[in-house]
């Protein structure tokens, strides 16, 4: 009487010590190594793109994002009194400098102004609506750079602020 074979299949190992139903183990590593890599570099690059389009995108008032102080002396900022109060523009440069800020040697705007401005060359949107809120002046004071400069010899500057009467107070 011959004994009754079993159906159930048994692993075989090959030469390489795995089995017939699972990878090899360097095949399965590989696979995990490129899910990984595949994983983490597509959610790199959609945060990237997600932080810098949110950042630079035009019209964006998104004053929760902040320059890191580090950083801040890297905007070259001129501060100008569009007043007849005396001193504010170095009051207000004065605070900047405190704050972190590379804030030039204050100067007089040419003109009375109705209200402050600060004006931002592309990419420092961000540093203008902090600084509009480090210095107490609302959000509607920040303006991209007009094309005519508001301020002579401010060629080379990041970021001008014209201090007007709501700031003075």
């Amino acid at each position: 009487m011959s004994t009754p074979e079993s159906t159930e299949e048994s692993p075989v190992n090959d030469s390489r010590g795995s089995s017939k139903y699972q990878p090899p183990l360097s095949i399965a590593l590989a696979l995990v190594l490129v899910l990984v890599v595949a994983v983490f570099g597509i959610g790199h690059s959609l945060q990237k793109k997600n932080s810098s389009s949110a950042i630079n995108s035009p019209g964006n008032t998104n004053t929760s994002s902040t320059i890191p102080s580090n950083n801040k002396g890297l905007v070259v900022i001129q501060v100008a009194n569009g007043t007849n109060v005396k001193g504010l523009a170095s009051t207000y440069s004065n605070r900047l400098i405190t704050l972190g800020w590379n804030s030039l040697q204050p100067v007089n705007y040419p003109d009375l102004v109705s209200t402050s401005r600060i004006y931002y060359r592309r990419s420092y949107q961000t540093a203008a609506y902090q600084i509009a809120a480090e210095i107490g002046a609302p959000p509607s004071d920040v303006a991209p750079m007009p094309a005519t400069l508001p301020l002579m010899g401010t060629g080379a500057d990041n970021i001008v602020v014209i201090v007007g009467p709501n700031l003075a107070g």
